[in-house]
């Protein structure tokens, strides 16, 4: 803007452009409420379960120096409700420096269930090598990945099972829940809970955007027919997004959520805001690699609508014009963000309270601004390596 200008002068060239730009985000955020309205009422849940037993299971989890986080993770394994003769275990080592392997082989050596733990050679190193490895020596029908610092009750894999009966699943996006009670673990589950909302609602729709390797399950036969992950090899993360966008472009129909409280893992949530800000660059690498449109348009809209509130308070302060305006912006962003998580909270009897809401409402904009602008400059790790992006 040039300096000449006095300050009515702005004003008169600003105005037009603020009230432009906010009632288009807010236009933005209208209609992601009305796409999102009742998707978690959509689940399928005439679903016979009296045959989930013919179905066999093979939960792949890659761990690496998951020493502390194993025997719980295995204890919620081997209380599984399934035939044990109808699922297996692959633990798949990734060069883990711990006892982690040891705990491994001794509940293999204390147990009868079906778990091996398989080793990844040197020139193997990514979770995605990892879960191929896990793959090529499975031999169920339905593949489950998960995480070793995960927990879940005894009906998971149950729960799971019996969305696979009517043959049209190909894919199943399950719940990933966050524990913990520091504010930077409340911080987390508040962003996860809207995180959980989107991907269950646009997945509802036939549209799914988001998923979480966490928790995911897909057909065998359907990791082979796309080639793996041959199609972004280069990139050491995204396991589990880039297989559903793979499977969207063929067939939109064949991917399905479910909100069962059966089906859920918990895993609990960082506490450093160190360890978060280094998760969310290594996240924010492989979104910029997704060419979904509706995934780059929602990106957009979360973006863009907390960098306005970051703008919309120094415009304010600097020519007082548009207070009614920015006040319906911000309560209709809140109601919405809060709407969600409320939504997500019900479903899992968990509870973020109103005080925790507001500060993370407030500081999540340049939460998300310290995000974007250090992925650019920073690269993204995971315990100890470089992510290829």
């Amino acid at each position: 803007m040039p300096e000449s200008l006095n300050l009515d002068e702005r004003k008169a060239l600003l105005i037009p452009t603020v009230y432009i730009i906010t009632a288009l985000l807010l236009l933005g955020y209208v209609l992601l409420m009305i796409y999102t309205r009742g998707g978690l009422d959509k689940e399928n849940s005439s679903i016979q379960i009296d045959r989930i037993r013919d179905l066999k299971l093979s939960v792949v989890a890659p761990f690496r120096d998951e020493e502390k986080n194993l025997p719980d993770f295995l204890q919620s394994i081997k209380k599984q409700d399934y035939n044990k003769n109808d699922f297996e275990l692959l633990m798949v080592d990734d060069h883990s420096s711990d006892g982690g392997p040891g705990i491994i082989n001794r509940f293999i050596a204390e147990n009868d269930l079906n778990v091996r733990i398989i080793k990844l050679e040197k020139a193997e190193a990514s979770k995605k090598k990892a879960i191929e490895k896990g793959i090529e020596n499975a031999t169920g029908q339905i593949i489950v990945t998960t995480d070793a610092d995960t927990l879940r009750n005894e009906k998971w894999l149950t729960s799971i099972s019996r969305h696979f009966m009517s043959g049209q699943t190909e894919l199943l996006i399950a719940p990933v829940l966050l524990t913990g009670t520091s504010f930077t673990q409340a911080f987390q589950r508040m962003e996860f809970n809207a995180l959980q909302y989107i991907t269950m609602c646009f997945a509802a729709n036939h549209n799914a955007v988001l998923c979480n390797g966490a928790n995911l399950a897909y057909k065998k036969d359907l990791f082979g027919r796309m080639n793996g992950f041959r199609s972004n090899e280069g990139i050491s993360s995204g396991d589990d997004v880039f297989l559903l966008f793979q499977l969207k472009k063929e067939n939109r129909n064949a991917i399905a959520f479910t909100v069962d409280p059966n089906a859920v893992v918990r895993t609990e949530a960082l506490t450093s805001i160190f360890e978060l800000l280094n998760q969310k660059i290594r996240w924010a690498s492989k979104s910029i690699r997704i060419d979904d449109v509706s995934f780059i348009l929602l990106s957009l809209l979360v973006i863009c609508s907390n960098i306005w509130m970051i703008c919309l308070l120094p415009l304010e302060l600097k020519f007082h014009t548009w207070p009614v305006l920015s006040f319906l912006y911000l309560s209709v962003k809140c109601i919405f963000d809060y709407m969600m998580i409320k939504r997500i909270e019900a479903l899992h009897h968990s509870r973020i309270s109103p005080v925790v809401f507001v500060l993370s409402y407030l500081l999540y904009p340049f939460y998300l601004a310290a995000v974007f602008l250090l992925s650019k400059f920073k690269p993204a790790t995971w315990k100890g390596r470089i992510v290829r992006t």
